[in-house]
């Protein structure tokens, strides 16, 4: 699966039986018709996780607001939410990641880079 949209707040990190999951959600926006020719713009939101042995520096490049380009493999996480109605969203195991541009790294400003999450492939 490729999406490219903005993610929606800065990445977080956690470390889950000893490996690091760098955790962030991407929005993207469709335009379309719908069945009586009216033009609707709708917002898709997905939770993404980049797993990482050490190196978690490109954390610090996934600030809200940054573009980005990820492929990655989807799958569906079912749940009740407070009211016990049944929802669903859409998670992606990032396979590659390309920032675009329009966010911040932390403390400098940032221009766009290309990077893989492989830990051999990245510049830091």
């Amino acid at each position: 699966m490729t999406v490219i949209g903005n993610l929606t707040q800065d990445a977080e990190v956690k470390e889950v039986k000893g490996k690091k999951a760098i955790n962030f959600s991407v929005a993207t926006n469709e335009k379309f018709k719908d069945a009586s020719g009216n033009q609707v713009e709708k917002a898709f939101y997905y939770n993404c996780t980049i797993w990482r042995d050490s190196n978690i520096k490109i954390s610090e490049y996934l600030t809200k607001g940054t573009k980005v380009y990820i492929e990655g493999t989807p799958d569906v996480d079912i749940y009740k939410d407070k009211q016990g109605e049944v929802k669903g969203s859409i998670k992606i195991t990032v396979g590659n990641l390309e920032l675009i541009g329009g966010g911040v790294k932390k403390e400098e400003t940032q221009t766009s880079i290309g990077i893989s999450p492989k830990e051999d492939d990245l510049p830091f």
